[in-house]
């Protein structure tokens, strides 16, 4: 063609536009990759004042069992914590134990006589 113009079978390309859509093409293809190869955008559901009231109803009956549950496992923390002290105070001690009885045998090895090693 002469004119300079385009035909149909000839096609205009925006450079800015394929960088574009270069780079949305790389933002689904690396959201595929982070959400396992899921693209399916779904936007979330606004709920209805009914049905946020029956959902936080459901988890305010459980409540009660909820701090029955934290107040046991609060009561065996203890009861560990309890068990811990004691073996730690045993531990102090027969620790104390062994350095009076490694002092005494220092002071023995020190009285004695080269010759009577």
């Amino acid at each position: 063609m002469i004119c300079g113009c385009l035909s149909e079978s000839q096609t205009y390309s925006n450079p800015s536009k394929m960088t574009t859509t270069a780079s949305s093409l790389e933002n689904r293809t690396e959201r595929a990759q982070l959400l396992g190869g899921s693209n399916n955008v779904t936007k979330p559901k606004a709920m209805t004042p009914e049905e946020i009231r029956a959902k936080y109803r459901k988890s305010a009956n459980n409540v009660s069992s909820a701090a029955a549950h934290a107040k046991n496992m609060l009561v065996e923390r203890k009861e560990k914590l309890e068990k811990i002290s004691q073996h730690s105070e045993e531990l102090e001690s027969r620790s104390q134990d062994y350095a009076s009885m490694a002092k005494e045998l220092a002071n023995r090895m020190e009285k004695k006589k080269w010759w009577q090693l």
